[in-house]
């Protein structure tokens, strides 16, 4: 009888407590989502988002040598007033990664490409391009491939 009790017992409270346990390691403060993957001689740079949990989000970068040991990680702060970059591609290209996304300027995606050194992650140079808006889920920045002229950006889009 006490057997029959126990197990009811953990029926009903072992639910009660795998459901915190399940809310606290599941719900974070903020998460790091990757969006792309760009291969380095030295190892991989990853590229992302970093989510605060509401409407504010910022760029992810995350350098992994070729055993997948972190080598340096970067959280880079979307500026004010709408506090929204994604990073969404990457290339290394003469000595340099370089990171395509969007961010919101003033309520509109505007796309946004950076310069980053591999060595130390810093951010060499942003610039925000394009005279529209980047709407929905058309011209994201989807691919970033090197030319003769340059990069060549290749976005994508749907109506």
């Amino acid at each position: 009888m006490r057997l029959i009790i126990f197990i009811l017992f953990l029926m009903y409270f072992g639910q009660t407590f795998a459901q915190s346990a399940f809310y606290f390691s599941h719900i974070q403060p903020y998460s790091n989502e990757p969006k792309d993957l760009v291969e380095h001689e030295n190892g991989y740079l990853v590229v992302g988002y970093n989510s605060l949990g509401g409407p504010e989000g910022n760029g992810f970068l995350m350098m992994l040598d070729k055993n997948g040991a972190i080598l340096w990680e970067k959280i880079e702060e979307a500026p004010e007033p709408d506090k929204y970059e994604m990073y969404t591609a990457g290339i290394f290209h003469n000595g340099y990664f370089y990171v395509g996304g969007f961010r919101w300027i003033n309520n509109q995606r505007r796309n946004l490409l950076l310069k980053v050194n591999p060595i130390s992650g810093n951010i060499i140079w942003k610039k925000v391009f394009g005279e529209l808006p980047v709407l929905g889920g058309d011209n994201h920045i989807q691919d970033i491939y090197p030319n003769e002229d340059g990069l060549l950006i290749a976005a994508s889009g749907f109506d």
